[in-house]
């Protein structure tokens, strides 16, 4: 889990080009602290921080190309059945991240 240190820099209403914003991060500045949970049940602990070591660098490697998986958490209940239990949906209407999935295939097609 990340624990945003600068929700006041970007809230909800936020309409502005993100990247100008980033851009006036310093650098050395504590953007998440991040922590863990092993199993459900289990008390969530700090593991470490993700911090700013540089300045904001815009790449169009990083804009265009560098994308990140994450594991979707049907893998994990295959291998631990037993957490199943302690899963709760988001929302009723499903995961948002599996809408915007399908909406930017159907704009591919």
């Amino acid at each position: 889990m990340f624990e945003p240190t600068l929700r006041n820099l970007l809230p909800d209403t936020y309409k502005e080009d993100f990247q100008l914003t980033l851009s006036n991060i310093e650098k050395n500045t504590l953007l998440y602290k991040v922590h863990a949970i092993a199993e459900p049940g289990s008390p969530r602990v700090h593991i470490g921080d993700l911090v700013m070591t540089s300045e904001f660098t815009s790449s169009y490697f990083g804009d265009r190309y560098l994308f990140f998986k994450h594991q979707d958490i049907r893998e994990d209940t295959k291998l631990r059945p037993e957490w199943e239990q302690h899963l709760e949906v988001a929302t009723s209407q499903g995961c948002p991240f599996a809408k915007v999935k399908k909406a930017v295939a159907s704009l591919i097609q």
